[in-house]
């Protein structure tokens, strides 16, 4: 069976919620990181708006330029870029280290896989809350990230992940949702910048572009695709119905967070129907890459036709 990381088990002590102060310091640490990550994306797109280093290395395409600069520089769509690498990487990572070293789900009770105090989970969940606010925030003011589905989707995440966070809650699945899902968002990264800028189709940053196309592809239908509805979305709506469900005195929160019985309730119901919308985002995000793929399969094959 694989080592567990964290108290992700019994006794009841494990399934209390987790004290003010210790989310006051973990609050405090998820500002200090939002505010150190929006000042370093500041600072790179004030400078850059005058460095003549950019627009030589790193010029917008011309349908992300005005009609009279083609090739101008567009820092601000780098450096959103830049900055939103290392989040992901420490979500990918933790996340991993979570989810795939945890115990069997079956070895587990059904309130350690909702209730259970997994402080592993904590910066997963604290850190993927800062980013997607980030995210929303600075989306805001750059045209080519403000689609309203984007912008839901950073909205939606960051309330399933304070809600992880604030009431530990779904330590079982967060490492996945919050933590492994983003490791298909790693390789999009440098899809981007392949589609808003014109790279030196000689230099290693345009092979590595074109290289993430098909990564990135491979990643999202496997994380996003065939594990999140095949392996681990089941669980956990079977799980959060569970918990959701009321005996005589009371269900399981009522048990085990009296005093926040009321609060969690609504928040896991709250959690269902976020879950049913970032699947069907899932879904059509998928149904588009799967579009580009055929594309792509069908226009080398028109190219052999040729030959």
């Amino acid at each position: 069976m694989p080592k567990a990381v964290g108290p992700l088990a019994p006794p009841s002590s494990c399934l209390a919620p987790p004290s003010s102060s210790l989310l006051a310091s973990q609050a405090r640490a998820a500002a200090c990181g939002f505010l150190a990550l929006s000042a370093a994306f500041h600072a790179c797109v004030h400078f850059g708006r005058s460095s003549p280093w950019l627009p030589l290395h790193f010029p917008a395409r011309a349908e992300y330029c005005p009609p009279a600069a083609p090739g101008c520089s567009r820092p601000e769509l780098l450096f959103f870029q830049a900055s939103s690498l290392p989040p992901m990487l420490i979500c990918a990572w933790c996340g991993a280290r979570s989810y795939y070293r945890l115990p069997a789900r079956a070895s587990l009770a059904p309130e350690e896989r909702v209730l259970g105090a997994a402080e592993h989970v904590a910066l997963v969940a604290s850190t993927n809350f800062a980013f997607q606010v980030f995210n929303f925030l600075h989306s805001l003011s750059i045209p080519e990230h403000r689609a309203p589905l984007a912008l839901a989707h950073h909205a939606l995440a960051a309330f399933a992940a304070g809600a992880c966070w604030r009431h530990r809650l779904l330590p079982y699945y967060a490492g996945f949702f919050l933590g492994v899902s983003e490791v298909s968002t790693l390789p999009l990264i440098l899809v981007d910048l392949g589609r808003f800028f014109a790279l030196d189709e000689r230099g290693p940053l345009f092979a590595a572009a074109e290289l993430s196309k098909g990564l990135f592809a491979l990643t999202f239908l496997y994380f996003r695709g065939f594990l999140w509805f095949a392996a681990v979305l089941p669980g956990m709506v079977s799980d959060i119905l569970l918990a959701l469900r009321r005996g005589e005195g009371g269900g399981m929160i009522e048990r085990h967070r009296p005093e926040q019985a009321r609060e969690i309730r609504l928040v896991l119901g709250a959690t269902l129907g976020i879950a049913a919308a970032l699947s069907a985002l899932q879904i059509y995000w998928a149904g588009l890459i799967v579009g580009e793929v055929a594309k792509m399969v069908a226009g080398a094959g028109e190219g052999g036709g040729e030959l």
